[in-house]
Parts: C-alpha cells; sequence; structure tokens
C-alpha cells in the first residue's frame, strides 16, 4: 500500500486519504456526536484497516495533552494533531467511557468533566489543575498517583476506584457524594470536604489531610479506631471537635453580619429570620460552646497533657497566695494545700469557699491529665 505523505511517517495512507489514520482529517467517522459514546466497538469497520484503527484507538487515549481552552490536543510521540474537532469547552463532558486508558495524561488546561459515567477507566499518574467531575459516576477507575490542583467530586457517584497516593494541592471536594468500597490509602489531600456524603467501606492508610471539615475529621476517627489505631481515633477525634467548636463560636458572628446587611438594604423579612438563626446559634454556643471551649483549653480534647499540669499549678499558686496571710510561700503548708486527699480544713476554715473551689478544680485537671495520657498513648 501507498504510504503516508506525512514527513517522517511510515504508516499506511487510510482509506482513500493520502495520509495515515494518525493524519488523515476524521470529518467521516471522528466527530463530536462520536465522542460522546465512545467504545472501540460501536466503531464500523468497512473496509478499514481494523489492527491499525486499534491502534490509533490506543494512541488517542494515551499520555494524551491537553491545550488551552480544551479546543486541542496531540500526541507527543508523533506530533498528531486533531484540535478542531473538540471547538466546545465542555466537550470531555456527558460522556460514557468504558475501559479507557488516561495514563500520564496532562488535563492541566481541562476542567469541565461534568456529568460523566466512567466505568473501568484509569488515570494513573495524571496531572490535572481543577478537574470539576460534579454530577458523574465513577465504577472502578483507578486515579493511582494522580495530582491535582483543585478536584470536584461533589454529588458523583464512587464505587471500587482506587485513589491511592493522589496529591490534591489545595481542595478536594466530595461533599453530597455516595463512596464505596474506594481507597485513599497514601494519599496528600490539602483540604478535604466531605460534608453530607455517605461513606461505606472505604481504606485511608497512612493518608495526611491538611484542613478537613467535621464530617471529614469523623470518618477519618471512624475509620481508624475500626482498625484498632487509637492514637490516631483519638487525634481526629480532637481535630472534629476543633472543626466543632470553631463553627459554632463563628455562627453568630457571621448572623450579625447578615443581620448588618439587611438592615442597611432594609430586607426587613431576612433580618427577623437572621435574628432568629442568631438567637438559635446563640443558645447552642451556650449549652454546647462553652463546655467545648472549656474541653479546648483544658487539654485539647486530650491532646495535650501538659495543659492540665499547667492549669493545675496555676490555679493552685493562685489560689493559695491570695488565701495566705502573710503572702510567704511555705512549701510544707502548699502540699498540704495541694494533696486532693487532705480532709483537714482548720487552716482554712475562713476561706473554704475557695479551698473548696480549688479541690473541683483540682479534681477536674487532674482527670484531664489521665485522659490525655491515655490517649496520647493509645488507650
Amino acid at each position: 500500500m501507498t504510504k503516508c505523505l506525512d514527513k517522517d511517517c511510515n504508516y499506511d495512507i487510510f482509506h482513500e486519504y493520502e495520509y495515515c489514520i494518525f493524519h488523515c482529517s476524521k470529518d467521516d467517522w471522528f466527530s463530536i456526536d462520536k465522542l460522546h459514546n465512545i467504545n472501540k466497538k460501536t466503531i464500523e469497520s468497512k473496509n478499514w484497516n481494523i489492527k491499525l484503527l486499534e491502534e490509533f484507538w490506543e494512541k488517542f487515549y494515551e499520555h494524551i495533552i491537553f491545550y488551552k481552552n480544551c479546543k486541542k490536543f496531540i500526541f507527543p510521540e508523533n506530533e498528531c494533531y486533531l484540535g478542531e474537532y473538540f471547538e466546545k469547552k465542555d466537550y470531555f463532558s456527558d460522556l460514557k467511557l468504558d475501559g479507557f486508558d488516561f495514563d500520564k495524561s496532562d488535563f492541566k488546561f481541562c476542567s469541565e468533566m461534568t456529568r460523566n459515567n466512567l466505568t473501568n477507566c484509569t488515570f494513573r499518574n495524571a496531572q490535572f489543575n481543577y478537574a470539576d467531575f460534579t454530577f458523574s459516576k465513577l465504577e472502578n477507575c483507578n486515579f493511582h498517583g494522580s495530582t491535582f490542583k483543585n478536584l470536584n467530586l461533589s454529588a458523583t457517584n464512587i464505587k471500587d476506584t482506587n485513589f491511592k497516593w493522589l496529591n490534591v494541592a489545595e481542595s478536594a471536594n466530595f461533599m453530597y457524594s455516595h463512596i464505596y468500597n474506594s481507597y485513599f490509602d497514601n494519599s496528600y489531600i490539602n483540604n478535604f470536604e466531605l460534608e453530607n456524603s455517605v461513606v461505606k467501606d472505604i481504606s485511608l492508610q497512612n493518608i495526611k489531610v491538611v484542613k478537613g471539615d467535621k464530617h471529614c475529621y469523623r470518618i477519618l476517627k471512624e475509620y481508624h479506631s475500626k482498625i484498632s489505631d487509637n492514637i490516631l481515633s483519638n487525634y481526629y477525634y480532637s481535630k472534629e471537635m476543633q472543626t466543632y467548636l470553631k463553627s459554632i463560636v463563628l455562627d453568630p458572628y457571621y448572623h450579625i453580619i447578615s443581620i448588618t446587611k439587611n438592615i442597611r438594604k432594609q430586607r426587613f423579612k431576612n433580618i427577623l429570620n437572621n435574628t432568629k438563626f442568631f438567637f438559635s446559634s446563640m443558645s447552642t454556643f451556650i449549652s454546647d460552646g462553652l463546655l467545648l471551649l472549656w474541653n479546648f483549653c483544658v487539654s485539647n480534647f486530650g491532646q495535650n497533657w501538659f495543659l492540665p499540669i499547667f492549669w493545675l499549678s496555676f490555679s493552685s499558686l493562685g489560689i493559695f497566695f491570695y488565701i495566705t496571710p502573710d503572702k510567704v510561700f511555705n512549701i510544707n503548708e502548699f502540699a498540704i494545700f495541694l494533696n486532693p486527699f487532705t480532709k483537714s480544713t482548720d487552716k482554712f476554715n475562713d476561706v473554704y469557699a475557695l479551698w473548696l473551689l480549688h479541690k473541683i478544680l483540682e479534681t477536674i485537671f487532674i482527670y484531664n491529665f489521665i485522659i490525655a495520657i491515655k490517649r496520647r498513648t493509645g488507650q
């Protein structure tokens, strides 16, 4: 057969064209419509070279580089250009792909990947900038070793998918998603958001999460508790409580800002609603926030054993000097005062209320010290 006219190409010509399948025009068989339901088996063979056609598909989905505005991509090996067939910015959306390989692909300029149905697809060691898979379905897919600046998989059904060695530089959004039997082992995620997601049978070993929401920390806590890693389970419990405390403390502030804005714009109905939410958030702060704030200050929710010792020493010295008439430190009297088992109050009859307050605080601080030691040692 006649060879392709393209420089340095040794393939035979494709059909009636003067170029091979990689360099010829694809108007007659390659179109946006076909791209939206890609399957090797759906392409009619006619009189085409099937082996060469399969080789085209294999190269087409391997080592793809996506260029700016998602309008073209090339094959790095032989510089085949197919850009004129991808004029839509969201051409990688609304696709149904089964069994395609995007290993080592570069998607840095491709962000619109929404509403896709991906089955048995691999993106191993692929590079993404902002990847938006919202409202998609991923089943038995592989993102092993892929890197993202931002990853959005909110409202997505994810099943049997491998996210091992994932690297997300800024944020990974999995809110309102359903995640089943998937793996995030050895991954680095800067900001992991899992609010209102349904998670079942996932693996999170050696995962590093710099920042997460309350639901994320709860899932990490429950996972490590399930595998009997009590140290990490206790650590994520403290992170969960810190996140919850932050939201309780900030909620009234945000409602005050909303009320102020609505007053300026004279939106009286919104002012009433925001006022209602403000008092509700203040009620939560008083009932839960103060207790959480106390636990955070005393021992960081059981993660810091030094804090109870500090507060015990500080409160004991302060109260002792306050109730000592001559304000002179006596080690023996201080030891008697500090001893939690001292029953005699003869020396402190005039200041019994302060003596009792010290005993109560002492009991609380010692209890928190014991709890912190147990949690730090994985018990």
